[in-house]
Protein backbone atom coordinates (compact mmCIF):
# COMPACT_ATOMS: atom_id res chain seq x y z
CA UNK A 1 0.00 0.00 0.00
CA UNK A 2 1.43 3.40 -0.99
CA UNK A 3 1.08 6.80 0.64
CA UNK A 4 0.26 8.54 -2.62
CA UNK A 5 -1.31 11.94 -2.01
CA UNK A 6 -4.35 12.79 -4.11
CA UNK A 7 -5.97 16.10 -4.98
CA UNK A 8 -9.30 16.80 -6.69
CA UNK A 9 -9.23 19.49 -9.35
CA UNK A 10 -11.57 20.80 -12.02
CA UNK A 11 -10.10 20.37 -15.48
CA UNK A 12 -11.40 22.77 -18.12
CA UNK A 13 -10.60 23.59 -21.71
CA UNK A 14 -10.37 27.35 -21.91
CA UNK A 15 -11.47 29.04 -25.10
CA UNK A 16 -8.33 29.00 -27.19
CA UNK A 17 -7.78 25.30 -26.59
CA UNK A 18 -5.51 25.08 -23.53
CA UNK A 19 -6.39 22.83 -20.63
CA UNK A 20 -6.15 24.47 -17.22
CA UNK A 21 -7.23 23.25 -13.80
CA UNK A 22 -8.51 24.79 -10.59
CA UNK A 23 -8.47 23.48 -7.04
CA UNK A 24 -11.72 21.82 -6.07
CA UNK A 25 -12.49 24.51 -3.49
CA UNK A 26 -12.19 27.43 -5.91
CA UNK A 27 -15.11 26.41 -8.17
CA UNK A 28 -18.19 28.39 -7.18
CA UNK A 29 -20.53 27.64 -10.12
CA UNK A 30 -20.60 26.42 -13.70
CA UNK A 31 -22.96 28.51 -15.88
CA UNK A 32 -23.84 26.97 -19.25
CA UNK A 33 -24.79 29.36 -22.07
CA UNK A 34 -24.28 32.44 -19.93
CA UNK A 35 -25.14 35.82 -21.39
CA UNK A 36 -22.09 38.04 -21.18
CA UNK A 37 -22.39 41.80 -20.88
CA UNK A 38 -19.78 43.91 -22.72
CA UNK A 39 -17.53 46.33 -20.86
CA UNK A 40 -16.45 49.22 -23.10
CA UNK A 41 -12.73 50.05 -23.14
CA UNK A 42 -11.82 46.96 -21.09
CA UNK A 43 -8.73 44.88 -21.92
CA UNK A 44 -9.42 42.35 -24.72
CA UNK A 45 -9.03 39.30 -22.48
CA UNK A 46 -11.48 40.64 -19.90
CA UNK A 47 -14.02 42.66 -21.89
CA UNK A 48 -17.18 41.05 -20.48
CA UNK A 49 -18.91 40.59 -17.16
CA UNK A 50 -21.50 38.09 -16.01
CA UNK A 51 -24.31 39.01 -13.62
CA UNK A 52 -24.73 36.12 -11.19
CA UNK A 53 -26.99 36.29 -8.12
CA UNK A 54 -26.79 40.08 -8.06
CA UNK A 55 -23.00 40.19 -8.39
CA UNK A 56 -21.04 41.28 -11.46
CA UNK A 57 -18.07 39.02 -12.17
CA UNK A 58 -15.41 39.87 -14.75
CA UNK A 59 -15.05 37.08 -17.30
CA UNK A 60 -11.58 36.21 -18.52
CA UNK A 61 -11.86 35.06 -22.12
CA UNK A 62 -9.08 33.25 -23.95
CA UNK A 63 -9.77 33.33 -27.68
CA UNK A 64 -12.51 34.93 -29.64
CA UNK A 65 -16.23 34.50 -29.19
CA UNK A 66 -18.49 35.58 -32.05
CA UNK A 67 -21.45 36.21 -29.76
CA UNK A 68 -22.11 37.11 -26.15
CA UNK A 69 -22.89 33.53 -25.05
CA UNK A 70 -20.31 31.39 -23.30
CA UNK A 71 -19.94 28.56 -20.85
CA UNK A 72 -18.48 30.23 -17.76
CA UNK A 73 -16.71 28.79 -14.78
CA UNK A 74 -17.18 31.09 -11.77
CA UNK A 75 -14.23 30.91 -9.44
CA UNK A 76 -13.49 32.29 -6.00
CA UNK A 77 -10.11 32.12 -4.26
CA UNK A 78 -11.66 32.37 -0.77
CA UNK A 79 -14.85 33.25 1.08
CA UNK A 80 -14.22 37.00 0.92
CA UNK A 81 -12.51 37.03 -2.49
CA UNK A 82 -14.28 38.48 -5.52
CA UNK A 83 -15.74 36.20 -8.15
CA UNK A 84 -13.98 35.83 -11.47
CA UNK A 85 -15.27 34.00 -14.50
CA UNK A 86 -13.43 32.03 -17.15
CA UNK A 87 -15.08 31.39 -20.51
CA UNK A 88 -14.64 27.71 -21.33
CA UNK A 89 -15.54 25.42 -24.22
CA UNK A 90 -17.55 22.80 -22.31
CA UNK A 91 -18.49 21.63 -18.84
CA UNK A 92 -15.63 21.19 -16.36
CA UNK A 93 -14.45 17.69 -15.53
CA UNK A 94 -13.59 16.77 -11.95
CA UNK A 95 -10.48 14.61 -11.84
CA UNK A 96 -8.20 13.29 -9.15
CA UNK A 97 -4.49 13.82 -9.56
CA UNK A 98 -1.84 11.81 -7.74
CA UNK A 99 1.79 12.48 -6.87
CA UNK A 100 2.86 10.57 -9.99
CA UNK A 101 0.89 13.00 -12.18
CA UNK A 102 3.18 15.85 -11.10
CA UNK A 103 6.29 14.13 -12.52
CA UNK A 104 7.23 15.69 -15.82
CA UNK A 105 5.17 18.86 -15.29
CA UNK A 106 6.86 21.76 -17.09
CA UNK A 107 5.69 25.26 -16.12
CA UNK A 108 7.48 26.67 -19.16
CA UNK A 109 4.97 24.84 -21.37
CA UNK A 110 1.99 26.63 -19.80
CA UNK A 111 2.22 29.88 -21.75
CA UNK A 112 0.99 32.97 -19.92
CA UNK A 113 -0.76 30.72 -17.36
CA UNK A 114 2.64 30.03 -15.74
CA UNK A 115 2.38 33.43 -14.04
CA UNK A 116 -0.75 32.44 -12.10
CA UNK A 117 -0.14 28.80 -11.33
CA UNK A 118 -0.22 27.20 -7.91
CA UNK A 119 1.11 23.90 -9.17
CA UNK A 120 0.59 21.62 -12.12
CA UNK A 121 0.41 18.08 -13.42
CA UNK A 122 0.64 16.06 -16.60
CA UNK A 123 -2.62 14.98 -18.25
CA UNK A 124 -2.70 13.12 -21.54
CA UNK A 125 0.94 14.04 -22.15
CA UNK A 126 0.44 17.80 -21.65
CA UNK A 127 1.53 20.04 -18.78
CA UNK A 128 -1.61 21.44 -17.15
CA UNK A 129 -1.36 24.39 -14.76
CA UNK A 130 -3.43 24.51 -11.58
CA UNK A 131 -4.35 28.18 -11.60
CA UNK A 132 -4.84 30.55 -8.66
CA UNK A 133 -8.03 32.50 -9.51
CA UNK A 134 -6.99 35.35 -7.21
CA UNK A 135 -4.07 36.13 -9.50
CA UNK A 136 -6.21 36.18 -12.67
CA UNK A 137 -7.45 39.68 -11.79
CA UNK A 138 -3.92 41.03 -11.40
CA UNK A 139 -3.21 43.83 -13.90
CA UNK A 140 0.18 42.31 -14.76
CA UNK A 141 -1.40 38.96 -15.69
CA UNK A 142 -4.14 40.60 -17.75
CA UNK A 143 -1.49 42.58 -19.61
CA UNK A 144 0.60 39.46 -20.28
CA UNK A 145 -2.46 37.56 -21.47
CA UNK A 146 -3.53 40.41 -23.74
CA UNK A 147 -0.07 40.59 -25.34
CA UNK A 148 -0.03 36.81 -25.88
CA UNK A 149 -3.61 36.50 -27.11
CA UNK A 150 -4.03 39.71 -29.08
CA UNK A 151 -0.54 40.74 -30.27
CA UNK A 152 -1.76 42.97 -33.13
CA UNK A 153 -3.80 45.12 -30.72
CA UNK A 154 -0.71 45.91 -28.69
CA UNK A 155 1.50 47.31 -31.43
CA UNK A 156 2.26 51.01 -31.38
Amino acid sequence: MSNTAMLNVWLVRARGGRDVAFADVSLKEYVADATLLPVPLAPPSCKHVLEWQGVLAPVFQVGRNANNLAHVLLLQAGEEAPLIGLAIRSAPQRITIKDDDVEGFQPSRCGFWKDVLLSGFVHEGESVPIVDPALMCDARFVSLADRALYPTRNRA
